[in-house]
């Protein structure tokens, strides 16, 4: 034999060993991992599902048991470990873990009708704070955030039925407190920025144009418009500046055209004074009255456009 093909196939059967043993070493390997990952099932029960907590520093995955719920309670009355109840027609309507008639863990609350997850709550250790995903019927993520005492606090995401992030709000015991943003849900840029306290719209607000810019901008004051209100056109010019008073337009309203003053409209406590002259006359609306009833007129009837009946306009 050729001393060259005897090298070569020396090499060949050398290679062929050697990934035997790559393949026996990674088989040992995944031996292993195997071990491991029955051992760390034995020490978290095979029943149980994987839940997901959220917030904005960190992502966490936490075990909950899924196993028979006993509703048990101790010598105090206190519920302890799992439970679960039911609505009249018979549909679980939550599960989740008790210690000492605190919840902890996870808690899973579900709609009445279709049995459909409405919730996901993961509690603290002393069962005072949660972080929690509300659901639609359909599935789909609605709200996500944090409670603190069955009440919402701090930062709320709230998702259309498409899951599009159309608002953000900052709670404080239930009650918006702080900077709220909504979401233009097509493509998310900022439709409005308004500040709230204790459930009042307070402070400044602005509004932009979906393609960028300040559409409006006033002031609240517990709630109620004050001060001056500015309305811009697309091009960063104001259209309309006015006042409010108490929440009601109040004195001079001047209206631009292009960035040049246009007319005035005169209002005390809401009611305008000279929008008189906007007013059409007797004559003005039978004239719009005729003209309305020929657009109709052609509209149900749109072959009396035709000569002939049968040409189109510009001989076509």
């Amino acid at each position: 034999m050729n001393a060259s093909v005897v090298y070569t196939t020396q090499n060949y059967s050398f290679a062929i060993i050697q990934l035997y043993k790559m393949k026996l070493r990674g088989l040992l390997i995944l031996g292993i991992l195997l071990i491991i990952t029955e051992s760390i099932h034995a020490q978290v029960k095979p029943d149980t599902v994987t839940a997901f907590m959220a917030d904005s520093i960190k992502t966490v995955y936490i075990y909950a048991d899924t196993g028979i719920a006993r509703n048990r309670v101790d010598s105090k009355g206190r519920k302890q470990g799992l439970w679960e109840k039911r609505y009249p027609d018979g549909h679980l309507r939550y599960r989740g873990h008790f210690s000492d008639d605190k919840p902890y863990g996870v808690f899973k609350n579900y709609y009445d009708e279709g049995d459909s997850l409405q919730a996901i709550r993961v509690f603290s250790d002393d069962g005072k704070s949660a972080y929690a995903r509300l659901f639609y019927t359909t599935g789909a993520l609605q709200a996500e955030g944090k409670y603190v005492n069955e009440k919402k606090d701090s930062i709320w995401k709230f998702y259309n039925d498409m899951q599009r992030l159309i608002r953000k709000d900052q709670f404080k015991n239930n009650r918006r407190d702080g900077k709220s943003v909504k979401f233009y849900p097509d493509d998310g840029n900022v439709l409005e920025i308004k500040n709230w306290r204790n459930d009042s719209e307070e402070g400044q607000f602005q509004q932009f144009y979906d393609e960028g810019g300040v559409m409006e901008q006033g002031t609240y004051v517990r709630g109620r418009l004050e001060d001056t209100l500015y309305i811009f056109d697309l091009d960063g010019k104001v259209a309309v500046k006015g006042t409010y008073l108490d929440d009601m337009h109040e004195g001079n309203w001047f209206y631009y055209f292009d960035g040049a003053p246009k007319d005035t409209l005169i209002y005390h406590r809401g009611k305008c004074l000279n929008c008189y002259k906007y007013n059409p006359t007797k004559k003005q609306e039978d004239s719009l009255e005729q003209h309305y009833q020929y657009m109709q007129d052609q509209l149900e009837h749109p072959s009396n456009n035709l000569e002939d009946g049968t040409e189109m306009p510009g001989g076509r």
